[in-house]
Protein backbone atom coordinates (compact mmCIF):
# COMPACT_ATOMS: atom_id res chain seq x y z
CA UNK A 1 0.00 0.00 0.00
CA UNK A 2 2.93 2.25 0.06
CA UNK A 3 2.67 3.60 3.39
CA UNK A 4 -0.86 5.25 2.39
CA UNK A 5 -3.52 5.32 5.05
CA UNK A 6 -6.95 3.19 4.59
CA UNK A 7 -10.43 5.27 5.16
CA UNK A 8 -13.43 3.16 5.77
CA UNK A 9 -16.08 5.09 3.80
CA UNK A 10 -18.55 2.25 4.38
CA UNK A 11 -21.77 3.78 5.96
CA UNK A 12 -20.22 7.25 6.01
CA UNK A 13 -21.32 10.50 4.08
CA UNK A 14 -19.05 12.58 1.77
CA UNK A 15 -18.81 15.02 4.56
CA UNK A 16 -17.38 12.51 7.39
CA UNK A 17 -15.18 11.15 4.48
CA UNK A 18 -14.11 14.32 3.92
CA UNK A 19 -13.30 15.67 7.43
CA UNK A 20 -11.46 12.44 7.79
CA UNK A 21 -9.42 13.20 4.79
CA UNK A 22 -8.72 16.61 6.47
CA UNK A 23 -7.66 15.09 9.65
CA UNK A 24 -5.12 12.92 8.41
CA UNK A 25 -4.06 15.85 6.27
CA UNK A 26 -2.84 17.95 8.86
CA UNK A 27 -1.62 15.82 11.08
CA UNK A 28 0.64 14.90 8.47
CA UNK A 29 1.67 18.89 8.44
CA UNK A 30 2.15 18.93 11.69
CA UNK A 31 3.53 15.57 12.95
CA UNK A 32 4.39 16.63 16.62
CA UNK A 33 0.83 17.83 17.40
Amino acid sequence: RMGWPVIDVTRRSIEETAASIIQLYNQHQSPEA
